[in-house]
């Protein structure tokens, strides 16, 4: 059986140092040989105490992974042995974001065994990866592996607390299922205020004001992370635009330009008008106003499409009017000192008021 690592990335491996550390440590030290013994001895103890409880969870160990992956060790066209990845369970795989991709878009363990030992040839693995803790930002190693034999392995196999046998199929699935996100309620209570009286009229308005900062920040996390479909966004994209979700405006910025796939299904069930139409952000960052405008025009300094610059400008107007909008963007304009920027700023201003002709 091959034993897997049982050291996470983050521990401290500075507690962890070697004899000739600890006796260039102990050098300015008047110390009898029999105490040196004794507390390199006491050392050692203490680092096989550690290595016994250095295992989190595997709930936890998953919340503090950036990437989870599948993969077996293969021999590239130049000879050298690299990792190459057959799935990805959590995180999104990238050979870029490594610091030793290999030329076939794998990646090398970086000469740190953790739980590496004895592989066979195209032996399955499972690598656990924590955020990079060096000034590159790159993945360096792996913070675990789990080597796959006869399709099972075995989880923190050095802790009798969390030690567990698991098949392969079922220790992806308990992975998957761990980074599921339960949907969440919010109870919202607003009290008849011609009867509340302090304190439960002001512990009434905290509530309110903290659900309501709550339900905006779950649908802002939904549409970041990018799993929703295009429907899916419609909704999403649609609630934060009627919340007047001001902290969702950069998000909804990069999606002005993004197309319902559907037109509102609601307008199927009787609606009185359709919640959304072709460009929903567009709609959304009309609802929330003038920290729209902001947001815009800082977009607006960076490379666009002619769609993108044609919808910020449309967005621009409907928020302000045309004189206004091309005002607003004329004193955004004048504090912007990089020409490239400067430009691009113009091409919006003109598709808010083209210039007059000489």
């Amino acid at each position: 059986m091959v034993r897997a690592a049982s050291l996470p990335a983050d521990l401290d491996r500075s507690k962890y140092r070697n004899l000739s550390e600890t006796r260039t440590m102990l050098k300015g030290f008047k110390l009898t040989k029999h105490l040196l013994i004794a507390i390199v001895a006491l050392v050692l103890c203490n680092r096989g105490a550690a290595t016994a409880e250095a295992w989190l969870s595997l709930e936890a160990y998953v919340r503090t992974c950036v990437l989870i992956v599948k993969a077996k060790e293969v021999t590239e066209k130049d000879g050298t042995k690299a990792f190459h990845v057959v799935e990805t369970w959590k995180g999104k795989y990238d050979p870029r974001n490594f610091k030793y991709p290999s030329k076939e878009g794998g990646f090398y363990n970086g000469g740190f065994p953790h739980g590496l030992t004895k592989l066979a040839n195209e032996q399955e693995v499972v690598f656990f990866f924590t955020k990079p803790d060096n000034e590159s930002g790159l993945i360096d190693s792996h913070s675990t592996a789990f080597p796959v034999v006869d399709s099972k392995l075995i989880y923190a196999s050095t802790n009798p607390g969390y030690r567990q046998e698991f098949t392969l199929d079922k220790f992806k699935s308990e992975i998957l299922r761990l980074q599921e996100k339960p949907p969440r309620k919010y109870n919202v209570v607003v009290p008849d205020f011609t009867k509340a009286k302090y304190p439960e009229s002001d512990e009434a308005v905290n509530d309110v004001r903290d659900a309501y900062a709550n339900i905006t920040k779950d649908l802002l996390s939904q549409l970041k992370e990018s799993k929703l479909t295009a429907e899916q966004q419609c909704y999403v994209i649609y609630l934060l635009g009627e919340l007047r979700a001001e902290n969702s405006v950069v998000e909804l910025v990069k999606r002005i330009d993004f197309r319902a796939p559907v037109a509102d299904p609601g307008r199927n069930w009787g609606a009185q008008r359709s919640r959304w139409h072709e460009y929903p952000a567009v709609e959304a960052l009309e609802k929330i106003g003038r920290h729209s405008a902001h947001a815009i025009l800082d977009a607006a300094r960076q490379p666009q499409s002619e769609l993108r610059q044609q919808k910020m400008a449309q967005t621009l107007k409907s928020l302000s009017g045309v004189e206004l909008a091309n005002d607003l963007t004329e004193q955004y304009i004048k504090q912007i000192k990089d020409p490239a920027e400067v430009e691009r700023l113009r091409a919006v201003q003109n598709l808010i008021q083209p210039p007059k002709a000489q």
